[in-house]
C-alpha cells in the first residue's frame, strides 16, 4: 500500500488484493456483523456507568439512552455508509515497481511476473472523509477485539504473527491479527498525516 495526499483528497494506492479485501470488509465488520446487532450495539454504545455505579443515577442513564445513544448510533452508521460509498470509487492501479538483479533466476522472474499480474487497486478519498474513515476503522477494531480478543494478544504484531504462524499459530487467527494490524496502521497514518493534534 502506498499513501499520499493531494490538495483535496487522500489516496491509498497499490493496494494488494489482500489489503483491498480488508478494506472492502471494513463497513460490515464495523457494523458488527459477527457479533449480531444487540451485542454490537452494546460494544459501540455502552451505558456510561456500570450497574454497580448507577445507583441513584437512573435519570442520567435514561437521558443517555434517549438522547445520546441514538445520535451516536446514527453518527456511526453515517460513517460506515460514507466508507462504503468511497469504496465504490476504487480504480485499478499499477503494481509497485520492483527491480530484479541482472542475474535473477527464472524462479525470481516468474514470481515477479505473478506479483505484477495481481489485481491492484487505488482508492481516492475526500479529505472531508478522514473522520468517518477513522471512526469506521475504530469501530471495526472494537468489534474484532470483542469477538476474537486481539488487542491484548502479544503475538498480534506483524513480525510475531509471521513467526508464530511458523510455530503453529492457526492461519485463521494469523489472518485476523494481520487485518486488525492493517486497520491500526491506516488509523495511525490518518492521525499522523491528516488529523489535527
Amino acid at each position: 500500500m502506498k499513501f499520499s495526499v493531494t490538495e483535496d483528497s487522500w489516496v491509498l494506492d497499490q493496494l494488494h488484493p489482500a489489503e483491498w479485501h480488508f478494506i472492502c470488509e471494513l463497513p460490515l465488520i464495523a457494523a458488527g456483523r459477527e457479533l449480531g446487532e444487540k451485542r454490537a450495539r452494546e460494544v459501540l454504545l455502552p451505558d456510561p456507568l456500570s450497574l454497580e455505579n448507577s445507583q441513584g443515577e437512573e435519570e442520567f442513564i435514561e437521558d443517555w439512552q434517549e438522547f445520546v445513544q441514538p445520535d451516536l448510533a446514527a453518527a456511526f452508521e453515517s460513517d460506515r455508509s460514507k466508507v462504503a460509498t468511497d469504496l465504490e470509487s476504487a480504480e485499478m492501479s499499477d503494481p509497485p515497481e520492483i527491480a530484479l538483479p541482472e542475474d535473477a533466476s527464472p524462479e525470481q522472474i516468474a514470481m515477479l511476473e505473478e506479483f505484477r499480474s495481481l489485481t491492484w487497486r487505488k482508492l481516492t478519498i475526500s479529505l472531508d472523509h478522514v473522520e468517518p474513515w477513522y471512526s469506521a476503522l475504530n469501530q471495526a477494531r472494537l468489534m474484532m477485539n470483542e469477538k476474537h480478543e486481539l488487542a491484548e494478544d502479544e503475538t498480534r504484531f506483524m513480525g510475531n504473527v509471521i513467526r508464530e504462524t511458523d510455530d503453529g499459530m492457526e492461519p485463521d487467527r494469523a489472518l485476523l491479527m494481520t487485518q486488525y494490524e492493517f486497520y491500526s496502521i491506516v488509523q495511525s497514518i490518518l492521525i499522523d498525516q491528516l488529523m489535527e493534534p
